[in-house]
């Protein structure tokens, strides 16, 4: 977000979700969750779609990319998961508004 606190815009919304190069379903993210813990996971699996469920959804990353034309993705769906700690960690993320907050330009 390098790019977004560099040069904040004014009341600008960003769906900063993976987009269709880098999205994955529930079943390949069980798959990858998985592999990191060598666990198997516990799920029920229902060949339905549940009511209100998106079929499919990918995040369109057009204005974030138009706004910071540098901006990159630097995770995808198999390093983003490398990471989330083992089950049973102890959260290491900083204390309740210890956050840094960036000022935007009126």
């Amino acid at each position: 977000m390098f790019e977004f606190a560099e040069s904040p815009r004014c009341a600008e919304v960003y769906n900063l979700g993976g987009g269709k190069d880098n999205s994955c379903s529930i079943l390949e993210a069980f798959a990858m969750a998985e592999a990191c813990s060598g666990k198997k996971q516990k799920y029920t699996y229902l060949d339905e779609a549940r009511i209100g469920d998106h079929i499919c959804y990918y995040s369109d990353l057009r204005k974030m990319r138009a706004h910071y034309p540098k901006w990159r993705l630097t995770h995808n769906c198999q390093t983003s998961s490398r990471k989330l700690p083992p089950p049973g960690a102890r959260d290491s993320r900083p204390e309740r508004g210890t956050l840094r907050h960036f000022r935007v330009p009126a």
